[in-house]
């Protein structure tokens, strides 16, 4: 499994969630963790857009 294929285990029906098999989900999960980490103080108003413009531009 490849990097970008990372999977989400689901119990249990143990779903393989990866960016081609489910790509909406993949990208709701990357912004989601990247929201958790601002509101947790570990990035800045700065860091949450510059990370939010690479994933917008990575999943286009």
């Amino acid at each position: 499994m490849t990097k970008s294929e990372w999977a989400l285990q689901s119990s249990p029906q143990n779903l393989e969630i990866h960016r081609k098999s489910n790509p909406q989900f993949y990208r709701l999960y990357q912004q989601s963790v990247l929201l958790a980490l601002h509101s947790e103080g570990v990035l800045d108003d700065s860091q949450l857009q510059l990370c939010l413009d690479a994933l917008d531009s990575s999943t286009t």
